[in-house]
């Protein structure tokens, strides 16, 4: 059996345009254990409990309450939990993952914004492929059939005085290839259909990629 952890402090304005931020604040707490004790399983679950960030406490006189006040509206408690897993066995291949995120301060941000900011999002996907070319050992390209359904919804609960928003309950349908000729590379194509709640709300989208990692 194997576990592997995680547990990380970020300062509250976290990463932004790829500069690392000086710690401000209240501290952010990331944390992630991983499993591997079964043979082509792996287990994840991890956290993330802190504040947003925002600028209007640069140089804030605390004395003020009305500024102190405007500063706090601007900024949005987060508590997200996810659970993952992904399998391989051979040929198979398979993926989910689920998200609950909490958000606090949500009136006070939406009346500070102009926005529709829900107090709950949660989400959701399975995945599953197959490796056309698997099954023969002599062959090291990988060309993967598969499939994914999405759901998640950004409006799952809003506070008292916010109407939720059906749009916002979307479900995604996708259905592809990948061609692999090498660990590094993947030339991908699939088919979309993306519905939300509301009726009549879908659309489809075709997708053709290329990826390499180096």
């Amino acid at each position: 059996m194997a576990v592997h952890y995680f547990v990380g402090l970020t300062g509250s304005k976290g990463r932004q345009k790829g500069i690392e931020s000086t710690f401000s604040g209240s501290p952010n707490v990331a944390m992630k254990v991983r499993y591997y004790g079964i043979a082509g399983l792996n287990l994840g679950a991890s956290g993330y409990f802190g504040q947003s960030q925002t600028t209007l406490n640069d140089g804030l006189d605390k004395s003020n309450a009305l500024l102190s006040a405007r500063a706090d509206s601007s900024k949005v408690g987060i508590q997200m939990v996810e659970v993952d897993a992904r399998y391989r066995k051979r040929a198979f291949q398979a993926r989910a993952q689920w998200v609950y995120t909490h958000l606090s301060n949500t009136n006070e941000y939406n009346a500070f914004t102009g926005t529709d900011l829900g107090s709950r999002m949660t989400g959701y996907f399975v995945e599953a492929g197959y490796d056309l070319l698997g099954m023969n050992k002599q062959v090291p390209e990988q060309l993967i059939l598969f499939g994914r359904y999405e759901k998640y919804n950004t409006h799952s609960k809003v506070y008292e005085g916010l109407q939720v928003n059906a749009q916002y309950d979307r479900t995604d349908l996708t259905f592809g290839l990948t061609f692999k000729p090498s660990e590094n590379t993947a030339f991908k194509a699939d088919y979309q259909h993306f519905s939300n709640a509301l009726p009549e709300s879908g659309k489809n989208q075709l997708n053709l990629g290329v990826g390499v990692w180096f």
